[in-house]
């Protein structure tokens, strides 16, 4: 019986991270639609333009006194640059393929060993075009060839939240920088996460309930994003805590060796 209770306790632990998984996924299609909309148009409107070109270029063939020399290399110059940012447009829609593919797997596989920077890289991937947009920089220092047995994909749903939190509260700020230090230490591996946002309240520090479901203080905020970094490392054995800091939001993830 008790083995049973056990297998059903993991099931149960499986569905809640593929659910918490695809929230994740759920909020970052706004990255998507983001991202998406640029390169869809430019590949809408290419075809009209190539089309056009091309049968001009066919026309001065026929026709050798219609266009002079030059102009015939212009207009297929003109044709060869569409079909080059046409490669380009789709490699956008690939890469963002790429980078949300690992979000959407419903197959939960078992821990494996794995660079722990690389999810948390990942992670800021998701968000690339937007932290750029905004003005954000970011880090990822320390000892980053570090390696971890657990599941990559917790690390970088859990990292994915807190940095869609920061993007939030940091265009605010006249400083805009998300700082992630990961140090390995004789007895446990620590990730010290910060930001130079608005920080966050004492009295929520000391009680450490940012991290309760429901909890936001953004308007139209879900109250799921902590809470979901909270259970992602846990799943891992690993405890996330917010410190006191002046200069902005700190959380410190430890992981016991």
């Amino acid at each position: 019986e008790t083995k049973e209770k056990e297998e059903q306790f993991e099931e149960i632990k499986r569905t809640i991270a593929k659910y918490q998984g695809q929230v994740t996924l759920g909020k970052i299609m706004t990255v998507v639609f983001h991202e998406g909309r640029k390169p869809l148009n430019a590949l809408k409107q290419h075809p009209k333009f190539i089309t056009a070109w091309s049968k001009e270029f066919i026309s001065a063939f026929k026709g050798n006194d219609q266009l002079k020399n030059d102009e015939l290399k212009e207009l297929y110059s003109k044709i060869l640059d569409r079909l080059n940012d046409n490669k380009q447009q789709a490699e956008i829609f690939i890469n963002i393929f790429k980078k949300l593919e690992p979000l959407a797997n419903s197959k939960r596989s078992y821990p494996k060993t794995f660079v722990l920077s690389k999810p948390i890289i990942d992670a800021f991937k998701l968000f690339e075009s937007e932290l750029k947009e905004k003005d954000i920089s970011y880090s990822v220092t320390g000892d980053i060839e570090t390696k971890f047995k657990g599941w990559e994909i917790d690390f970088q749903i859990a990292f994915a939240n807190l940095i869609e939190n920061s993007i939030h509260w940091l265009p605010t700020s006249s400083s805009k920088n998300i700082s992630v230090v990961i140090k390995d230490t004789s007895d446990k591996l620590i990730i010290d996460y910060q930001d130079s946002g608005t920080g966050i309240d004492e009295e929520n520090i000391q009680n450490q309930d940012i991290f309760d479901p429901g909890f936001s203080t953004k308007e139209e905020g879900t109250g799921l994003g902590l809470s979901i970094a909270g259970e992602s490392f846990e799943r891992n054995k690993a405890k996330i805590r917010a410190i006191s800091n002046n200069e902005g939001a700190n959380f410190i993830i430890e992981i016991n060796k």
